[in-house]
């Protein structure tokens, strides 16, 4: 029996034969058969084969600030036929493409999306009930209707979001429901619980086969502004080593065998895009050195008991993969411009990850149109060689560009949202 190993591990899709310098296409996927590209063959050694599981892994960011697409201009040294802008990212497109990304993975067997968000979903100015404008309103009303459009699992609840959800719900009980936003440490002064309501949850938990994976979500209270800080009527933040243990036992007595942090805080680590899969299995590479005494991620994963979490989702981590202590980090850098990608391949009778198979894949970007000759719309790769080499490739076709392609899907705007957005 064969089975999936990659949805996306062909990015690194050579153009050229020189081994020295390959031209690749760069942060996207727009091949149909890239679900069954590459397979796990049987391990003959074995009497019988692991059921393996594979949980794909999408993180998108600060949606209230990427409602509109976003341009992105070429570097003085390109070349003059280059186009000198580029458009990506805004909702509408974004809705396309995760809409897409589920519907190629609920067509596979023993396949499962966790779509994640994080960052701040209502505006900025919105800090009080009483504080709501026209234009607020509107952007809610959009970021509403985006949510329930992108079909997202489960959005980190911030501190703007406790607000709302607290003065919008009356219905005070904990556990799973069919609320998006989640957070393990934010509680409500007058229960003195964990602030769960029809709009928030305080933990949630993902079947994957047989395996059942917890989901904890933190805030960093350091991280908040003091001005946010004194708008936080009602509400408090629990110390996150306490979250996250009482979290912990809550979800090991409801028999969940797996637990993934989304973790929002300050985090020292230079932005980075890693244009390559990276197995879990040798993460501990990728060490993006937090200063120790300051770094209240480093500080809780030391405290806390080993295996207590085993993947970290943070926008924080400016970039794409990282580790501490030996856990794995999937980050987001310019979340205004991509989708954050990982793959976990689950051994479904030991409920345990196979970091050998698991990836921190690349990130998607989130073009309207690609170069014909690459399909991707990288105006400027990081490293000067790769970028003469582009150039030199691109030239043949004009720098002609195309509708983006995910998955073998055209991508064009949401029309609904595109409309809604626009207000016609």
């Amino acid at each position: 029996m064969v089975r999936l190993v990659g949805i996306f591990l062909i990015l690194g899709f050579t153009l050229s034969c020189n081994d020295e310098v390959q031209i690749k296409r760069l942060f996207t996927y727009p091949e149909s058969n890239q679900l069954k590209k590459f397979k796990v063959q049987k391990d003959s050694t074995l009497e019988t084969e692991p059921s393996l599981q594979e949980l794909y892994i999408s993180l998108v960011s600060n949606l209230s600030e990427q409602i509109y697409p976003q341009t992105e201009l070429r570097s003085p040294q390109s070349p003059a036929m280059m186009p000198s802008t580029i458009k990506v990212g805004g909702l509408p497109i974004l809705s396309r493409y995760l809409e897409t990304l589920r519907n190629k993975i609920d067509q596979e067997k023993d396949i499962h999306l966790l779509s994640l968000a994080m960052g701040a979903t209502l505006p900025e100015t919105l800090t009080t009930r009483s504080s709501i404008s026209s234009l607020d309103q509107k952007k809610i009303d959009i970021l509403k209707m985006t949510l329930a459009h992108l079909k997202i699992d489960y959005h980190h609840m911030g501190y703007r979001e406790a607000l709302w959800t607290q003065s919008h719900s009356s219905d005070q009980k904990e556990g799973n429901s069919h609320s998006q936003w989640i957070n393990s440490n934010i509680f409500d002064l007058k229960t003195g619980k964990p602030l769960v309501n029809d709009h928030s949850l305080s933990y949630a938990i993902k079947k994957v086969g047989d395996t059942a994976v917890g989901i904890i979500a933190v805030t960093s209270y350091d991280s908040l502004s003091n001005e946010q800080k004194n708008e936080m009527n009602g509400i408090y933040f629990q110390d996150p080593l306490t979250a996250v243990l009482r979290t912990r036992n809550i979800l090991k007595s409801q028999n969940v065998h797996l637990n993934i942090l989304m973790y929002h805080g300050e985090m020292n680590c230079p932005e980075f895009l890693y244009d390559t899969p990276i197995p879990l299995s040798e993460i501990t590479k990728f060490n993006c050195d937090p200063n120790k005494k300051k770094n209240e991620l480093y500080q809780l994963l030391s405290k806390l008991p080993p295996k207590t979490i085993d993947l970290i989702i943070t926008p924080s981590l400016k970039r794409t993969a990282g580790q501490i202590l030996g856990t794995p980090l999937l980050g987001l850098p310019r979340p205004q411009s991509f989708i954050g990608l990982a793959k976990l391949v689950i051994n479904d009778k030991e409920h345990e990850i196979d970091f050998s198979k698991s990836y921190i894949l690349p990130p998607l970007k989130l073009c309207h149109e690609v170069f014909a000759g690459l399909e991707d719309c990288v105006l400027n790769a990081s490293k000067e060689e790769v970028n003469e080499r582009r150039f030199d490739f691109l030239e043949n076709t004009a720098f002609g560009l195309i509708p983006s392609k995910f998955l073998g899907t055209q991508i064009l705007p949401d029309p609904i949202l595109e409309k809604f957005i626009n207000g016609k």
